[in-house]
């Protein structure tokens, strides 16, 4: 998973997954949870700081 500066075009900080594609993401409403989806799970991450 990759977060970007997109004004900038920047790649800031990237989370490494078991490479299983993921197709849908929903993020926290305080921002410090991400959920990411693909084959019938969640994983759960703690956003990184940037």
């Amino acid at each position: 998973m990759n977060f970007w500066d997109w004004q900038n075009r920047q790649l800031l900080q990237t989370l490494k997954n078991d490479s299983t594609p993921i197709n849908a993401i929903a993020i926290s409403p305080n921002q410090k949870h991400i959920a990411s989806s693909a084959d019938n799970t969640i994983k759960l991450w703690k956003t990184p700081p940037i």
